[in-house]
């Protein structure tokens, strides 16, 4: 049975799109909304006479947005009965084999990888990306530190929220990970204790086991931190490293300046000099909170914090008590 959309609720998702020109601004929210499925795959969209009074704009608007809508592979429009959304290439799912080995079962809740689904934003992200694609094809295309555009925006970032930060001192990998992996192998050496979370990331757990590291916990509550423990726990392990996940901790998604003891995550940085221990603090999802109208405290900061950056899916702060160290993951 064929699906129909409301022109009321497509204004409501549409919301205050470009108008310059309003009918590409229309047509860009469209597409965006059939590509991450707020508007479903085989929907028929509300008529141009029913649209253009709802939005207020004109037929031509409409008309010309839902043509460019259709060129673009997002739509089709079927004689006498309107037009529907579709997605190019269809609407399945593409699986990756290593996390669903039976690739027949693609109706299955894959509950194999805690990741969420892709931001609305990433598509038109995409898109505006390849549109400086050009510029690099004359070169190697070899990038080990990350583009160094990208390098001077994450630097960026980091001095609007309180940590000065140089480019130079900013590594982009393909992963956290990637960033995990250079971080063990940088400050960690066979044998040396490694404090972690518990409950925690797995696999950065692995990881640094696999590097040699002798793993200790530091316990993460329903209702938060004991940062007095944790304080007490760094003094008691004298880790070589700390890696922590204050913001939106995995699998918790708590946030360490929420916690239930109340008391600053600033507490904990002081006892990590004092132990030699050096610090790396991963928050996956911070720079997509940041973006949004939520206010963050600044992050913790001392005179040998330098920041590191893994990838758009982790960052760390690598530091010690006396020195910097001016990589990043």
């Amino acid at each position: 049975m064929d699906r129909s959309i409301s022109a009321r609720r497509v204004a409501g998702l549409v919301g205050d799109f470009d108008r310059s020109p309003a009918y590409a601004g229309l047509a860009d929210a469209l597409v965006l909304l059939i590509g991450d499925g707020r508007i479903p795959a085989g929907s028929r969209l509300p008529s141009e006479r029913e649209l253009t009074e709802t939005l207020a704009v004109s037929r031509t608007t409409v008309t010309r947005a839902y043509a460019a809508v259709r060129d673009a592979g997002y739509a089709d429009a079927r004689q006498g009965s309107g037009t529907y959304t579709r997605v190019p290439g269809g609407a399945a799912r593409v699986h990756d084999r290593a996390l669903l080995p039976q690739q027949s079962d693609r109706a299955a809740i894959d509950l194999n990888c805690a990741a969420p689904f892709a931001p609305p934003q990433i598509a038109t992200a995409y898109a505006d990306a390849a549109t400086r694609l050009p510029a690099y094809l004359g070169g190697h295309g070899y990038y080990p530190a990350g583009l160094p555009e990208l390098q001077v925006a994450i630097a960026a970032m980091y001095d609007a929220r309180g940590l000065p930060t140089d480019p130079e001192q900013v590594m982009v990998t393909p992963g956290a990970l990637s960033g995990v992996s250079i971080v063990a192998q940088a400050l960690t050496g066979r044998g040396d204790r490694v404090l972690l979370d518990s409950p925690g990331y797995p696999n950065a757990a692995e990881r640094l086991r696999s590097a040699g590291g002798r793993l200790a916990t530091t316990e993460v509550d329903p209702d938060g931190w004991d940062l007095e423990a944790t304080v007490a726990r760094v003094r008691q392990v004298a880790p070589r490293l700390a890696y922590l996940i204050p913001d939106f901790q995995n699998p918790t998604g708590l946030l360490m300046m929420r916690s239930g003891s109340g008391t600053p995550r600033r507490c904990v940085a002081p006892a990590s000099p004092r132990s030699s221990t050096s610090r790396t603090r991963c928050s996956r999802s911070t720079a997509r909170r940041c973006r949004g109208r939520s206010r963050r405290t600044r992050p913790t900061r001392s005179p040998s914090a330098a920041p590191a950056r893994a990838s758009g899916a982790a960052c760390a702060w690598v530091g010690s008590g006396h020195r910097t160290t001016r990589w990043s993951g």
